[in-house]
């Protein structure tokens, strides 16, 4: 396992070798209050499991298309024409406003789809302990 970012609330992110260290890694969240769990089968899923994240949690601005679209223009280089042309429907969406304050272009609902959709990874939502405890 190889740490690789960190999230605001003390999670990590890790390369994770499953069974063969000279294969592909999968990406893991080491969560640092409970279960870890499986995010995406390689990095370049990753990168897309991200790029539609932020565009739900939202952007303190109403600017988060304009960032978004730089981003994707500054990524596609990664990604499939499919995730290219999917990232760009979303974000041509209008942001809205939610209650917290962030602007958004997706819901709960309209991410999960769009996740199911361009990264399916049979491991998603399965969790598992990084350690043992007695």
């Amino acid at each position: 396992m190889v740490l690789f970012a960190q999230c605001g609330n003390g999670d990590f992110y890790a390369f994770y070798y499953e069974h063969d260290k000279h294969s592909e890694p999968q990406i893991v969240r080491i969560c640092h209050d409970c279960e870890s769990e499986y995010v995406a089968n390689n990095l370049q899923e990753f990168m897309v499991y991200k790029m539609l994240e932020v565009a739900m949690v939202g952007w303190d601005s109403p600017n988060i298309k304009e960032y978004l679209q730089a981003q994707l223009r500054t990524h596609s280089t990664y990604l499939t024409p499919v995730q290219i042309e999917r990232l760009n429907d979303v974000y041509q969406k209008e942001p809205v406003k939610g209650d917290d304050g962030y602007w958004t272009l997706l819901d709960d609902d309209e991410f999960e789809a769009l996740i199911d959709e361009l990264i399916p990874f049979d491991k998603r939502d399965e969790t598992f302990e990084l350690y043992e405890y007695e």
